[in-house]
């Protein structure tokens, strides 16, 4: 991997400068305790480290009166959030209208949201949680209402061998609607392991006794599936699992 240059970008300081400082997306700070840091030309240089964060000099010295009006670190910081696949698991208490102001709520929404009714016996998607969805999600969705009640990875495995083609992202959370509550925090924590802290990792896990709360690549589930059909058992033992 290429390292970073902050010479080169645009809201970079001089080193001479304290570390909040010397980057306007503050990163330095940031990232010192995972990334080796050192200087050139008087300026900070990440070792193995893709900044997604940075911008530029010569590039917005060529545009500057088209991005005159445009606000740049919001706009790169937008553009710097994980684009993700949201598939979660319904609980029979759950109430249809908190859950989806909820996931409206959002800074980071997912790009799309699969909806598992998985214990029938339990609830059902009826009309008025379609009616619900219909008239108030901000994010597109899909309905999966199991007709048997069904295991978790099972569901999974069904929705992804289905429906890779309505995300336009890489990667997929599986989540419990109990746990909603927690999301804004756990997005947020996924997006600074993947992006910021850029971690390498297999797949990111909130707990590794169940597959709520796992953020995988679709083609790193699909390796793992290779090795054996319990995907959890497979993942626990592999050394490259971030827990969030």
């Amino acid at each position: 991997m290429l390292s970073t240059k902050c010479e080169r970008c645009l809201f970079a300081n001089p080193v001479s400068e304290t570390a909040s400082a010397q980057c306007s997306q503050n990163i330095i700070d940031q990232i010192k305790s995972y990334k080796t840091i050192t200087q050139e030309n008087d300026f900070n240089v990440i070792q193995e480290y893709a900044c997604r964060y940075g911008f530029a000099k010569d590039v917005y010295e060529q545009n500057k009166e088209n991005l005159k009006d445009v606000d740049l670190l919001a706009q790169i910081n937008k553009n710097s959030q994980i684009k993700y696949y949201l598939l979660l698991d319904i609980d029979k208490e759950c109430e249809t209208d908190s859950l989806i102001q909820k996931l409206n709520n959002l800074d980071i929404k997912p790009q799309f949201l699969s909806v598992m009714f998985r214990e029938p016996n339990f609830r059902r998607f009826v009309e008025k949680d379609k009616e619900a969805f219909v008239s108030k999600s901000l994010i597109p969705w899909k309905c999966h209402n199991f007709i048997e009640p069904n295991g978790l990875q099972e569901s999974i495995d069904h929705i992804l061998s289905t429906n890779m083609q309505n995300s336009k992202s890489l990667h997929f959370l599986v989540y419990n609607s109990l746990d909603l509550d927690q999301l804004q925090k756990d997005i947020l924590a996924i997006n600074n392991n993947l992006i910021l802290y850029q971690k390498p990792n297999i797949a990111m896990m909130k707990n590794l006794n169940t597959l709520h709360g796992l953020f995988m690549s679709f083609e790193n589930y699909k390796v793992a599936k290779s090795f054996g059909d319990d995907i959890l058992e497979i993942l626990k033992k592999e050394s490259e699992i971030v827990q969030f």
